[in-house]
Order: C-alpha cells, then sequence, then structure tokens
C-alpha cells in the first residue's frame, strides 16, 4: 500500500483479515483470564459493553454512511421514463458510471460503461464522453454525437455537477431540445 501498487481499499482488506483472527484469539485469551481471576462475575456486563462496542463501531457507522448517500429515485425514474418514451434502437448519452444503469432501466444502449472488457477503444470513448459534456463547441460535439449515433443526453444536476458545470454549454440551440427534465433529444 505504501508504494501504491494496490489500492488502499484492497490494502485494507488485506490486512483486516488477520486482524480479525488477532482479535478474535485474544478475545479467547480475555475469556479465560477472567475465568482465573474474580471478575468472572462481570462476565455478563463484558459481554453486554463488548456488544455496545460492536453496535457503536460497526452497524451506526454503517447506517450512518447509507442515509449520507444520494437517492437514485429521480434517475430511476428517468430511465424508465426513456424506455416507455424513445425508439428501441436510441442511444443514450450518460457518464459511464450509470452506463450499466440506464441499460437495465430502459433496455438501450450507451457508449460506456464499467464493462471494458468488450468494449472497442474504451479510453477514446470515455473521452469522447468527458469531451461531449464539457466542450463549448457545437461543431465538436456534435461531431462526437454523430460518431456515436446518439439520440438522447442525460444531464442531470448531479452529472453537470461532476463535470463543474451548470448545463451543458452548447446545448441551447435548435439542434437541442428538453423532452424531460434532465434529458435532451437531438434533432440534428
Amino acid at each position: 500500500m505504501s508504494l501504491k501498487l494496490i489500492n488502499l481499499q484492497i490494502g485494507v482488506l488485506f490486512i483486516s483479515l488477520p486482524l480479525l483472527i488477532a482479535s478474535s484469539k485474544s478475545l479467547a485469551n480475555i475469556y479465560y483470564y477472567f475465568s482465573l481471576t474474580k471478575f468472572i462475575k462481570f462476565k455478563k456486563y463484558f459481554n453486554l459493553a463488548l456488544f455496545i462496542l460492536i453496535i457503536l463501531l460497526s452497524i451506526v457507522p454503517s447506517l450512518l454512511i447509507a442515509l449520507s448517500l444520494p437517492s437514485y429515485d429521480k434517475e430511476i425514474n428517468d430511465f424508465s421514463w426513456l424506455k416507455e418514451n424513445t425508439p428501441e434502437d436510441s442511444v443514450i448519452l450518460v457518464p459511464y458510471e450509470y452506463g450499466n444503469t440506464v441499460t437495465y432501466f430502459s433496455n438501450r444502449n450507451n457508449i460506456a460503461d464499467n464493462n471494458f472488457l468488450l468494449a472497442p477503444n474504451a479510453e477514446e470513448r470515455l473521452n469522447d464522453i468527458n469531451t461531449i459534456y464539457k466542450t463549448v463547441f457545437k461543431i465538436k460535439g456534435l461531431e462526437l454525437i454523430n460518431k456515436y449515433n446518439i439520440k438522447y443526453i442525460y444531464a442531470s444536476p448531479v452529472i453537470l455537477n461532476n463535470y463543474d458545470l451548470t448545463r451543458i454549454p452548447y446545448i441551447d440551440d435548435e439542434c437541442f431540445s428538453l423532452v424531460k427534465e434532465d434529458i435532451y433529444e437531438i434533432k440534428c
């Protein structure tokens, strides 16, 4: 981990397994020690304190993190709307993080998703997605849109915020029409 050869999260997983085994052995030693001393009468309090400690250090943080995550109900509704209101051969532009989600809920194609194994020119596709969202030049945007035969662009505030935008710069044009909040249809 210190040489940055493996990801921090993966490294912590590798470290946590030996620590888990060591802590269970230590807990067995503590119980054995209690049985040798006069503290055996406090065993039920120790068990209660250990149980409360486990709740405080694992369950409560998990709940707090889960409650702080954004809700994806709006995106799911938008993608379901795309399924019902767009032709089946439509290509939807979304960032690659949303690729699997839009494919699942709308049954429509996208440019890129998390499965890069079979995708041709994956790095080029990712760069093109970023360019379509961020470019200020309408010609460059339309060139890439036509390259991938994109029919709809999904531009929610969350996506735009990831690109440090409030709107796609060239989208206010006759070539684009807002068909639903955050969903633009390409006319050109």
